[in-house]
């Protein structure tokens, strides 16, 4: 097994890399406006976050990647912003603190992983999570063939090969082939010990960019800095015996890094509309609809109400603008499969567990999931509603909307769930946002108490 420090360096190092990779995409973005620190920290890190997989799966598909929408999106908006390119010296002077403060941030969800798996104990040690070596192994063979299909080394075989691409979550696997340069031969490890931290820490800074936002009393950093971890690692660590009945409770992105998209990007769009930063949230949005077909039903639906209701609020074009963007990334997923692979996967056919008609399989999973995260999550649930009943008149515009769009995106991936009550495997559309999000409004929460 790999040493303690070789693990934080990777970590760190592609850390770094993100950051960077970031900061040139974000290029002609930037104005020089007075945003935060730790936000034009973190939206640079988010664009690193997009770009890495989006340039990683061009070079090894040639081209026959879903992220190939992603680059045709980013190439539009890169015309539609039109901005002279700054020099990075101008943009990246406040960013040298929150780089050398995100190394113990990875090094302690590092530590964190170190001693959940039991990695310095040598009588005892705890399984991975059982998808771990498949999606490792996933992302290893992605590189040699080179298709995007689930099973990747099937295309090395003349039987089962068939050069098809097929729908799935390849925004992981694509960021950890970067990781996989390091370390080839330990992938698992890797995947472990060095990747899941590394989406963590950019998934606090982006709780910490929002929260910041959020803070109306800027004295409160240190909460900030607790709940942005707390948001994390903390659902995963309830007792499961208070809670036997749910099955989501250790989905976040420490366990699933599949599910970081969401929690990551949110925000990222939220502070680019609060900052008027043209078209970021369109990217965002975008790509967490390409990136994985579970998000694109759920984020497509709360997206496309967000702007329109900021156009009926504010009558910019530009917010239709945005909703085009994000259209244009929905019908790309679904063209590239029909003309370059297929829409099918492992989930495509009806449950043959449930008698129940479709009507009923529909407003019963609503039911369920509405009524369970409700439960699980009432201190977040019930401060929404007391919010918007009682205190609604004293929230900000970006406090609304946020909480605004974080429910209308809960409220997607549950109603998704119930319209695909016959799919089996259709409890994921619901189970890959709720508890992140949830998690995201808990936090939230408790910062605009303290405003109120």
């Amino acid at each position: 097994m790999l040493e303690l420090i070789p693990l934080i360096t990777i970590t760190t190092v592609v850390f770094f890399i993100t950051y960077i990779v970031g900061l040139i995409f974000y290029l002609p973005f930037f104005e020089k406006k007075e945003i935060p620190a730790p936000i034009s920290f973190f939206i640079r890190t988010a664009m690193g976050y997009m770009a890495i997989p989006t340039i990683y799966s061009l070079y090894f598909t040639g081209g026959y990647t879903i992220f190939s929408g992603f680059f045709i999106l980013y190439l539009i908006v890169f015309f539609l912003v039109k901005k002279k390119w700054p020099a990075l010296s101008i943009i990246c002077k406040s960013d040298i603190k929150y780089l050398l403060s995100s190394t113990l941030v990875l090094s302690t969800l590092v530590l964190f992983q170190c001693w959940r798996y039991g990695f310095f104990d040598e009588i005892y040690f705890q399984a991975y999570m059982q998808d771990s070596g498949i999606y490792a192994t996933v992302s290893e063979y992605l590189k040699i063939t080179g298709i995007e299909t689930p099973s990747p080394w099937y295309q090395l075989t003349d039987v089962a090969g068939d050069g098809i691409a097929k729908i799935y979550h390849f925004e992981d696997f694509w960021f950890f082939a970067l990781i996989l340069d390091f370390l080839p031969e330990r992938p698992l490890d890797l995947f472990n010990y060095v990747f899941s931290p590394v989406l963590g820490t950019i998934h606090f800074f982006a709780s910490l960019a929002l929260l910041t936002v959020l803070q109306k009393n800027k004295k409160n950093r240190l909460l900030n800095i607790f709940l942005a971890l707390g948001s994390i690692v903390f659902i995963m660590y309830i007792p499961i015996e208070l809670a036997r009945w749910s099955a989501v409770l250790h989905i976040n992105i420490m366990t699933y890094p599949k599910v970081a998209a969401v929690p990551i990007l949110l925000p990222f769009a939220l502070i680019g509309s609060r900052y008027q930063i043209k078209y970021i949230g369109a990217l965002a949005f975008g790509f967490i609809i390409l990136s994985d077909p579970l998000f694109l039903p759920t984020v497509l639906g709360a997206s496309v109400i967000y702007y329109s209701g900021r156009f009926y609020i504010n009558h910019n074009r530009e917010e239709l603008a945005n909703i085009a963007l994000i259209g244009f990334a929905a019908i790309y997923f679904f063209v590239f499969h029909m003309v370059f692979g297929s829409l099918e996967n492992s989930s495509n056919y009806d449950s043959t567990h449930s008698q129940s008609s479709y009507l009923y399989g529909f407003f019963k999973n609503i039911t369920i999931s509405t009524f369970r995260h409700l439960i699980f999550f009432s201190p977040a649930y019930l401060a929404i509603a007391f919010f918007f009943l009682w205190c609604r008149n004293q929230l900000s515009f970006f406090e609304k909307e946020t909480l605004s769009l974080v429910l209308l995106t809960l409220g997607f991936a549950s109603l998704t769930w119930g319209i695909m009550n016959k799919n089996f495997g259709s409890f994921q559309f619901d189970t890959s946002v709720q508890t992140v999000l949830g998690a995201m409004l808990l936090i939230c929460c408790i910062v605009i108490l303290q405003n109120i």
